[in-house]
């Protein structure tokens, strides 16, 4: 497995790129929109007084790592201070500690943690392995998903200045992550097609159409259904076009599978179910350690 696999854990070994980074940005208004998404993936929610202020901090930001390139994520509670100290208005000042509580609380857990000045690339490039496993600390540590959001938003803006470059992410547990129809998840699945990104996702259970997880699950290109938990069978059910008996008798590794297909009798792609059947995988000889032997 070491050899195709490389783990990384960003509570430990810090996160993998560097979320200042602004290469590939054109001009003034790129860099300052790419570190403003960065910010409200941290806060998830921003009121318009709440974005006006980032707005402004992210201004001076700029200004200042023209002379400190060595600025990192944590300054922007500086800046926050600072415009907490200047304005006398203790509504205004009300505004900019939630807004600091909200950052706050993603950026704290990972205070110490060693910093790089990779972007995705490099980063890849520096793994050397084709498929690298990213955790972000034990299960049920909420923060974990907002640190996903953000690198999926950095890697988006990677990707869109590297298009020639090909990628596929798989997330597990997707409906733990933030499902807002702009968030990084929807985004990439909406656009990331034409930045060479494949998107998967996976969930131990299947959504109810009308939250917001159901509604990303609508953007997939195809979607696979294995045999589902007893609460979910009528969803499932109603979005592979079978009863809740087939659902449920479905074998373990067997699935439905809907999605498009190419038909040789109408010699075009058409959006069909069909039903997957697991077989048995054999991995290919290795030839690099037969000692010489002809295959």
């Amino acid at each position: 497995m070491e050899r195709y696999f490389a783990f990384w854990d960003v509570y430990k070994d810090g996160l993998p790129v560097d979320l200042l980074d602004l290469r590939g940005c054109l001009s003034y208004k790129d860099k300052k929109d790419r570190l403003l998404r960065i910010y409200t993936m941290m806060s998830r929610t921003l009121g318009s007084y709440e974005e006006q202020i980032l707005k402004n901090v992210i201004k001076r930001m700029l200004r200042d790592m023209k002379m400190n390139p060595n600025m990192t994520i944590f300054d922007i509670s500086k800046y926050i201070c600072e415009d907490i100290q200047e304005d006398e208005s203790p509504a205004k000042d009300d505004t900019h500690r939630k807004l600091l509580y909200k950052i706050d609380a993603v950026l704290d857990d990972l205070r110490g943690t060693p910093n790089t000045k990779n972007n995705w690339g490099e980063f890849a490039k520096a793994q050397g392995k084709p498929i690298i496993v990213i955790s972000t600390g034990a299960d049920g540590v909420c923060k974990g998903s907002e640190i996903i959001d953000i690198m999926l938003e950095k890697f988006y803006s990677y990707t869109q200045c590297h298009p020639y470059e090909r990628y596929t992410v798989v997330i597990d547990e997707a409906q733990d992550l933030y499902m807002h129809e702009k968030g990084a998840v929807n985004t990439l699945l909406r656009k990331g097609g034409k930045h060479g990104v494949t998107m998967l996702l996976a969930s131990q259970s299947f959504p109810d159409p009308t939250t917001p997880f159901g509604k990303v699950v609508g953007n997939c290109g195809r979607v696979r259904g294995y045999r589902s938990k007893g609460d979910d069978l009528a969803r499932y059910a109603d979005r592979f076009g079978c009863d809740k008996h087939e659902a449920d008798s479905l074998r373990k590794g067997n699935c439905f599978d809907n999605g498009l297909f190419y038909s040789r009798y109408r010699k075009e792609n058409v959006i069909k179910t069909l039903k997957g059947k697991t077989v048995v995988f054999e991995p290919a000889p290795d030839n690099d350690n037969n000692d010489g032997e002809q295959p």
